[in-house]
């Protein structure tokens, strides 16, 4: 479970366009990826505080390659203004404060408790997936966000590998009040965990009917981020029908409960070389990001 450089700067960008809180949970430590000089010129690229640097000797991957000497979670976290760190996890082997199986019901006390989660790939490593996901959804409190960061294509260190349209259709059937996604590719795992990768963003006013699908992208590995945000009266317990299966009654209830998404201001966050401009081959549905 891990926090790219990549990831990282689109989390900066979402704490630009609305504060981080000072409590986040996230499912499992996670190990960042990159060093203290990369974590101080993104304080100073953000305009954010510089935190005091501490080092990562906690997480399996950092303790598998100690040369990198990368900062810890709660270094790059303090960065943008996050004082108390949660993380659920099925055993404590790296630190977790909470165990539980997050396949399994969640207790009472930990439902819609949290402001802001972090999934860092945790989706495409268990087995119930869509069980996992709406208790992502049950820990989240009412306008809260979730960040989801999966892998998108088959890998060997996966499960499976979950497409945008199935996060985008379960943000919707629940009444959630938005879901940016964001679809990116890398040639190989150097280029995951090193970066930079090139990203497509969704636009989901670009057809009537907004269809999530899988972008193209050959042989190179697919990673997405999702950011969801709940509403006051979201739920997280009901199942979309995908979107060739819909009848007409069915897509016009569906375009009904996507029409906060829809009108969303939330910015798509332009890296290197990102226009927001349609991607040929892909009916406008998908914009340039750049590279991240």
């Amino acid at each position: 479970m891990a926090i790219p450089r990549s990831a990282a700067e689109a989390l900066c960008a979402e704490h630009a366009w609305r504060s981080f809180p000072r409590a986040v949970l996230l499912l499992g430590r996670q190990t960042v990826t990159f060093d203290a000089p990369t974590l101080l010129g993104m304080a100073a690229k953000w305009g954010l505080p510089a935190p005091a640097i501490e080092i990562d000797t906690t997480t399996l991957q950092a303790r598998a390659n100690p040369d990198r000497q990368w900062v810890s979670d709660a270094c790059f976290l303090a960065m943008l203004g996050v004082t108390e760190i949660h993380a659920i996890d099925h055993s404590d082997y790296e630190g977790a404060d909470i165990i539980l199986d997050i396949c399994q019901p969640i207790p009472p006390a930990h439902a819609g408790r949290y402001d802001l989660i972090f999934n860092g790939s945790v989706l495409d490593n268990v087995h119930d997936t869509a069980a996992a996901l709406r208790n992502i959804g049950a820990l989240c409190a009412p306008h809260g966000r979730v960040v989801h960061l999966e892998t998108a294509t088959p890998t060997r260190y996966s499960y499976s590998a979950l497409s945008p349209s199935w996060f985008f259709d379960w943000a919707v059937v629940n009444g959630w009040a938005d879901c940016k996604l964001a679809f990116g590719s890398a040639r190989d795992w150097a280029g995951v965990v090193d970066g930079p990768w090139a990203m497509l963003g969704f636009d989901p006013n670009a057809e009537p009917r907004p269809n999530a699908f899988t972008p193209d992208i050959g042989a190179e590995l697919g990673v997405q981020l999702v950011i969801a945000e709940k509403g006051a009266h979201s739920t997280h317990d009901r199942g979309p029908t995908q979107a060739h299966y819909r009848s007409d009654a069915d897509w016009d209830r569906f375009v009904e409960l996507a029409a906060p998404i829809r009108a969303s201001r939330r910015p798509f966050y332009m890296g290197q070389d990102g226009t927001g401009a349609p991607v040929a081959g892909y009916g406008g549905v998908w914009r340039s990001c750049g590279h991240w």
